[in-house]
């Protein structure tokens, strides 16, 4: 996963292609250690310690590349089938996970944000396996509210990550649900 929450990357003064595509915190901390190794090599004369920052810094660009250029395709949706619920009602909720693309896809993580009433919001978290071509998921995403009020349900994000963990690629997801949690009766 991600070293970065998701709030930063729904970030929306960021530019859009760092939104999408990036470097996790590791793949930014090996590539600096990689440059630096290198540099310790220069200056000490001593080639092996060269090299072996040079091969540092080549595996964290191929994994930025291997991301940046994989075409994930995942697409998600959302279904709810209610607009209105009682405070403590259970909604059954459900995500559908489906690869639209003709090859294997990746294993990825599916986090889907949940604003509620009062300022309180998490982050709901599934890892989703490698599937098949034309292959779909299903996960359930049960809901009970304590509060009244309008909450949010989303934004949706598929975030795929290279086999070390150095490189990252968001997938956006449907837009935002409402429901609206009104006051036992």
């Amino acid at each position: 996963m991600s070293d970065r929450s998701p709030d930063r990357l729904s970030d929306p003064s960021r530019p859009t292609r760092f939104r999408k595509f990036g470097l996790t915190r590791s793949g930014a901390v090996t590539l600096v250690v990689g440059s630096a190794t290198i540099a310790v090599g220069i200056v000490l004369g001593l080639a092996e310690i060269t090299g072996l920052g040079v091969a540092v810094v080549a595996v964290t660009l191929l994994a930025a590349f291997s991301v940046a250029y994989s075409r994930p395709a995942l697409t998600c949706d959302r279904e709810l089938g209610v607009a209105r619920v009682m405070v403590e009602q259970e909604v059954g909720g459900e995500i559908v996970v489906v690869n639209a693309g003709r090859r294997r896809s990746t294993a990825a993580g599916l986090h889907e944000r949940i604003d509620g009433p009062g300022h309180a919001s998490s982050t709901v978290t599934w890892t989703i396996r490698s599937l098949g071509p034309g292959e779909r998921i299903h996960a359930a995403l049960p809901l009970c509210f304590a509060h009244r009020g309008v909450t949010t349900i989303g934004p949706e994000k598929i975030i795929t990550t290279d086999p070390f963990g150095l490189a990252r690629r968001v997938v956006p997801g449907p837009a935002p649900t409402r429901i609206t949690v009104l006051p036992k009766i």
